[in-house]
């Protein structure tokens, strides 16, 4: 007698699809739609970052941003999100480089002299005695 197996054919069914197209990611941050409110002033900044031949300022991005009708609070955290995917850091110290920008000195404060101070040394104190009932009872 022979054994014989049983061979069932299963179909795996491939999942479902959404019909979304996957959105590129880098550095943590997806970058929106090309159809979304959000993605104004990703396309600013990216015509600014092409044309400049640097990365877009965040002052050129909000006025060019607001030309357009977006607001300024979308626009802010919108190009600070293009900023963190495109893994360009922020400037410090301000966007003086600008092309209307004025070359400006930096002047630095005198400093004050540094207070001394010098704490007296308190005296310890005495640690109390407690009260004694011995005196009402000699008194009485």
């Amino acid at each position: 007698m022979s054994k014989t197996t049983k061979v069932t054919n299963t179909i795996k069914k491939a999942p479902a699809t959404t019909g979304r197209v996957a959105l590129p990611e880098k550095n943590g941050i997806k970058r929106p739609t090309e159809r979304g409110k959000t993605a104004m002033p990703w396309n600013v900044a990216d015509k600014l970052t092409e044309k400049f031949g640097r990365p877009a300022l965040r002052s050129e991005v909000l006025a060019e941003c607001e030309k357009k009708g977006c607001s300024p609070g979308m626009a802010t955290s919108q190009f600070q999100n293009w900023r963190v995917f495109n893994g360009i850091a922020p400037s410090r110290g301000g966007e003086k480089t600008g092309p209307k920008a004025k070359a400006v000195k930096a002047v630095k404060a005198p400093k004050a002299p540094a207070k001394k101070t010098v704490k007296a040394a308190k005296p310890a104190k005495a640690p109390k005695a407690p009260k004694s009932t011995d005196e009402t009872v000699a008194s009485a």
